[in-house]
């Protein structure tokens, strides 16, 4: 016991020496009590406050990580191999316990600022960014030069600036190489709530029903009359992990059934365990043989169909297709322009709602078309939880702007103004809804909402 009252007793005075240290005292280094237990106790206070910081960052609900060991591993292993350094090229092992012992006994007191730093991070990104990265920087820069001034001070009279110089470079170089690979060692679960509920399904039946419920659906498809406009929905959502998908697509169908008269002329694909043995997947294959049936239904001189695909988005990859454990392919802007083409669909009104989903606009536009999508090219956008009934674009389209306007294109531009205008109040990066309307798709909508009316 007398051995343990001595060593914490140390350790209390490295901590303070520590402090001092941080702020340069020239004295401190003198202060330090050098030992290899020394050592334990100063790696195991580090370790308790990174475990504690890091608990405190990943509230309210803290889970832990064991994987973050390595990178407190991995910093220990740094520490002792730059200490080793810098004893050898100033010719005194003694140091190699010194250096040490003067790293960990700052640690602690710049892993209480680095928590104030982060913590604060995200507030002053929003208010007022340049001070954020000014205190980052500033907090890197103090930790470095404190280093820099304890290599000199360690050395003394003998000090050789190859060696400090060499050792700081190095310690340096580390940080900035294994600073991308820091893993903290609790981080934030999410809300139970909000994660997705994944429920099995049977492939081989879920594969084995896919021709049944498209041929059900596509023979409950009214036919399309000769000199009568009329307006077909296909809706698609193809995510299967999150629920806002299915929900927003099955409202925007009862939507244009009650209000756009597609009752008798819409069909949805869906991925989700719900619907898995009532509606056809929202796959790629399904999609192509969806839109020949309706074409075969719809008088392609005068109907419009009306498409709408939800779901994730990639830059590369286009629209994501997934209902885990089915293997599904994603569906790119050039498979469904191919898929449109072959059905011999000429009117078409199409909504893409997914990040990135942009890049579908060039693709798909010509004269006969009207592509909206949720956002630009290079853009993400909102409202992909599993806690929400719509995305953002979702919402503005179906929930409000259809549900008050009975004219797509002005729907579809109001919708446009209203999410830029969240966006905006939420302080997040704009999306960039893109609207592009055909030459001659906007008469061919007018003639339809006359009728109509």
């Amino acid at each position: 016991m007398a051995w343990l009252k001595r060593e914490l007793n140390n350790l209390r005075q490295n901590v303070r020496a520590g402090a001092r240290m941080a702020i340069f005292r020239r004295d401190a280094i003198g202060q330090a009590r050098v030992s290899v237990d020394q050592v334990f106790f100063l790696v195991v206070l580090d370790l308790l406050v990174a475990l504690a910081l890091d608990w405190v960052r990943a509230q309210p609900r803290p889970e832990f990580n064991v994987w973050g060991f390595t990178s407190a591993s991995f910093g220990f292993t740094a520490v002792c191999a730059m200490a080793y350094a810098f004893a050898r090229l100033q010719r005194n092992k003694a140091l190699i316990l010194r250096f040490v012992v003067g790293i960990y006994s700052i640690a602690p007191w710049f892993g209480l600022v680095g928590f104030v730093v982060k913590m604060s991070y995200p507030a002053l990104t929003e208010q007022v960014p340049w001070l954020a990265l000014v205190l980052w920087w500033a907090n890197v820069a103090w930790f470095f030069a404190v280093i820099g001034w304890m290599l000199v001070r360690l050395a003394g009279a003998r000090v050789r600036r190859i060696s400090v110089g060499a050792t700081l470079a190095g310690y340096i170089a580390i940080s900035v190489i294994s600073a991308p690979l820091h893993v903290d060692l609790f981080y934030a679960g999410k809300d139970p709530d909000a994660r997705p509920q994944r429920t099995r399904v049977n492939a081989e039946e879920v594969f084995d029903a896919q021709p049944e419920l498209l041929q059900s659906a596509a023979r409950a498809l009214r036919r399309g009359q000769p000199g009568v406009p009329a307006l077909y929905f296909l809706g698609f959502a193809s995510y299967a992990d999150q629920d806002v998908f299915k929900k927003e697509t099955l409202y925007a169908k009862d939507l244009l059934d009650s209000r756009f008269g597609t009752h008798g002329r819409s069909l949805v694909m869906i991925n989700h365990a719900d619907t898995a043995s009532q509606l056809p997947l929202a796959s790629g294959t399904n999609l192509r043989r969806a839109l020949k049936m309706i074409g075969r239904r719809m008088n392609r001189q005068d109907d419009v169909l009306f498409v709408y695909l939800t779901s994730h988005g990639s830059e590369k990859h286009g629209l994501a297709a997934q209902f885990w454990p089915l293997s599904l392919n994603d569906i790119p802007a050039e498979k469904l322009k191919r898929y449109l083409d072959e059905a011999g669909i000429r009117w078409r009104v199409l909504l893409i709602s997914s990040c990135y989903s942009g890049h579908f606009v060039d693709v798909l536009k010509d004269d006969y078309t009207l592509v909206m999508t949720a956002s630009a090219a290079d853009k993400q956008s909102f409202g992909c939880s599993n806690t929400r009934d719509f995305t953002y674009f979702g919402e503005a389209v179906f929930k409000d702007a259809l549900n008050r306007e009975h004219a797509f294109i002005p729907a579809f531009q109001s919708a446009i103004a209203a999410i830029q205008q969240r966006e905006a109040s939420e302080k997040l990066e704009p999306s960039s809804p893109q609207l592009f309307i055909g030459t001659r798709i906007g008469a061919k909508l007018a003639a339809l909402e006359r009728h109509r009316e």
